[in-house]
């Protein structure tokens, strides 16, 4: 697979509104931006996990220079600042990603880390540090529960592609 389809694909779904949080939150414009560097950072990874495309500096420019453009639409961010943002989010995804396939459980401190970027610190290349989850609407259950359903709609669009 070309590296030019995937990534128009992965940001077709990325951006997609009809993706639970966006339907369920009502979210900024950084707050998206923030959501949808999140989606981008997963597609990276399905991509190596899957092993889909050659992993070239080519690859990867393009990738994160198709992405770059797509949040600069909605949120002025320097180059830079969207480089480590994204290597930030990166590890850190794939970090809970490995943990989640070893323990099958994603109650912890990601589904935490993951709202309180998107929600609370959306853009912000800084450590949020140990915090206490606090909402009057969601307990951590739920919010873990939030967190899967984002996973798995993005899995599942992802494959459907690939499959296809």
């Amino acid at each position: 697979m070309h590296i030019n389809n995937l990534t128009k694909e992965i940001i077709r779904i990325a951006t997609n509104k009809e993706s639970p949080l966006e339907k369920w939150l009502d979210l900024e414009d950084e707050n998206v931006a923030e959501l949808y560097l999140f989606h981008f950072a997963y597609g990276w990874l399905f991509i190596q996990d899957n092993k889909i495309v050659e992993m070239k500096d080519e690859s990867i420019q393009y990738y994160l220079s198709e992405v770059y453009v797509v949040l600069l639409q909605i949120s002025p961010l320097e180059a830079g600042l969207f480089f480590e943002l994204f290597s930030d989010r990166f590890k850190n995804l794939a970090r809970e990603l490995a943990e989640f396939r070893k323990t099958q459980t994603l109650l912890g401190t990601f589904p935490n880390y993951f709202y309180s970027r998107i929600c609370k610190y959306p853009l912000l290349n800084n450590e949020i540090g140990n915090f206490q989850f606090q909402h009057e609407d969601w307990n951590e259950i739920e919010l873990s529960g939030m967190f899967a359903h984002q996973i798995n709609y993005l899995q599942d669009n992802l494959k459907q592609f690939i499959n296809n």
